[in-house]
């Protein structure tokens, strides 16, 4: 056999959630307002519970269900971290294609939980692990001790144990070399890792399995669902190599210092740590690679003997070989780290190391260019470190004229670069007020009006118990929702059209409001 594919759901990679409690386990992310599930536990699933099913559904479904935020890259990094552990199995591992693809693109939180997984090349060492079912036991106990639910197929291509792992009947199926044909057969047309839109419109023809499409004819897959579905329903035949692009085994760059006499000193032990971080910056220069975060590690023993281990991550938003500027960065976390005892060691290990790359300059670049890039990149780095990775964010633009969906924020990803905003002038027409409020309310506040005509401004509103004279207004800019997105995925107040108005105030503040063209109703949305 040639390679194994475990898959598991990352909704469980942490077992700090799940070590001492038995319910249910629910992720859910927060999209347009309204809550809906992301991922989910087996119990969850059993109990009826199904991918971007609303919060209060799912806890209707389930008996008080561990709810917890979806984190898509916290996720990805419990896998990778999993992933590297399988070095001691096999020396090629790779994460599933496309969710490496998705990392890369910045689009964990869209891509399926089927993907969650990693794969092995376990070619030739049968006789080491004393055969491939005695490996994929030892696969198992390590995954049901980190509380990860977890399912595994071996076969001799990437596409048929992708298949087998994620659909086959049993959680382990081995798939022998002249049997990749039969083992697909029974499987769902999903299997074939088809694009949604190729899924959905081959059961619309009533084709559901791999056995009912392979009945056609290739050509005719090809050409009505495109050269790229007939390449996966190739690879997962076999008859089309799929290549992978193994993990390495990280070298690990860390410093150490022990002590025969613990330090009472908290002080001392913060300057040791710094002498520290700037000796492994300098070691880290000289074989020219830079850093993303660090682990620090204090081990502590109180009078009685007992011993402590407390760990601070710092991380970066992208990796620096400034060791002035981390120093500086890095320096007030450190400071305000306090730990009880007297500390016996302290490590500092260096995490996401990167070779450094030189840059060659513009011709024609300002001179100030690379300064600001600098200073752009250190203050981002000081907010992440002092404030964590998940807290800096960016604003991205989604396609949707409705305020609430025209934008998201999401967290930078590391050494992504953070893409500029459009220039003042392009937002703001001269002697005129911005046809958008900078301010806009997560959530639209109700209002009540006295309106002359209905598709004219109101003359009166009254908002948080004030009334307001309304001196000028202009209007109405009809808002409706896409057209493509389906009437489920959108919530109540969002499935109709607004009329939105802007209005001055006697105070001379500008309002931003609409009308609910369903019932009727007006809102304030957002003010200048």
């Amino acid at each position: 056999m040639q390679r194994t594919t475990p898959k598991s759901s990352p909704q469980v990679v942490d077992n700090k959630l799940t070590a001492h409690d038995t319910r249910p386990l629910i992720l859910i992310s927060t999209i347009a307002q309204q809550s809906i599930v992301k991922r989910f536990c087996l119990k969850a699933a059993l109990a009826g519970v199904k991918l971007d099913t609303p919060v209060n559904l799912a806890q209707a479904l389930t008996h008080s269900p561990l709810i917890a935020p979806f984190k898509p890259l916290q996720d990805y990094r419990a896998l990778f971290r999993f992933a590297l552990r399988a070095l001691a199995v096999s020396p090629l591992v790779a994460l599933d294609n496309d969710l490496r693809k998705a990392f890369l693109d910045g689009s964990l939180a869209e891509i399926a939980p089927e993907y969650s997984g990693f794969m092995l090349d376990i070619s030739g060492t049968e006789r080491l692990h004393r055969g491939e079912e005695q490996l994929a036991r030892r696969l198992f106990k390590a995954l049901e001790a980190r509380g990860i639910t977890g399912r595994i197929a071996i076969a001799s291509n990437i596409g048929c144990a992708w298949a087998n792992s994620r659909y086959a009947a049993s959680e382990l199926t081995i798939v022998a070399n002249n049997d990749v044909r039969s083992s697909l057969l029974p499987l769902p047309i999903a299997s074939f890792r088809f694009e949604p839109a190729v899924t959905n419109a081959l059961a619309e023809l009533g084709l559901y399995t791999v056995d009912a499409l392979l009945r056609l004819q290739v050509k005719d897959i090809g050409l009505r669902f495109g050269v790229h579905s007939l390449r996966r329903m190739h690879q997962a035949l076999g008859s089309v190599d799929e290549h992978f692009e193994a993990l390495a085994s990280e070298t690990e760059y860390s410093v150490t210092r022990k002590f025969e006499i613990p330090i009472e000193n908290l002080s001392a032990a913060q300057e040791i740590t710094l002498q520290l971080l700037r000796s492994l910056l300098i070691n880290l220069n000289l074989y020219g690679l830079k850093a993303g975060s660090f682990l620090i590690t204090f081990t502590t023993r109180t009078i009685r003997g007992e011993t402590g281990v407390h760990k601070k991550e710092i991380a970066l938003q992208s990796a620096s070989n400034a060791t002035d500027s981390i120093m500086h960065i890095v320096a007030p976390v450190i400071e305000s780290f306090k730990v009880p005892g007297g500390i016996v060691l302290v490590s500092v290990l260096a995490q996401a190391v990167v070779c450094q790359l030189s840059e060659q300059q513009q011709m024609f670049e300002s001179p100030y260019a690379q300064e600001l890039k600098r200073n752009s990149e250190e203050f981002l780095n000081t907010l992440t470190a002092r404030l964590g990775a998940e807290q800096v964010q960016q604003v991205t633009l989604h396609e949707s004229y409705i305020p609430e969906r025209s934008f998201s924020y999401a967290p930078i990803v590391r050494n992504q670069v953070v893409k500029e905003a459009a220039p003042l002038f392009s937002i703001i027409s001269e002697g005129n007020i911005p046809t958008r409020p900078p301010q806009i309310f997560s959530h639209a506040e109700k209002i009540s009006v006295l309106a002359l005509l209905p598709d004219r401004p109101p003359a009166r509103i009254e908002w948080r118990g004030t009334q307001y004279k309304i001196l000028a207004g202009r209007g109405p800019e009809r808002i409706a929702p896409e057209w493509w997105r389906n009437v489920r995925e959108t919530s109540v107040q969002n499935s109709f059209s607004r009329d939105y108005f802007t209005l001055q105030d006697h105070t001379g503040r500008w309002l931003w409001v609409y009308r609910n063209l369903q019932n009727l109703e007006w809102w304030i949305h957002g003010v200048w």
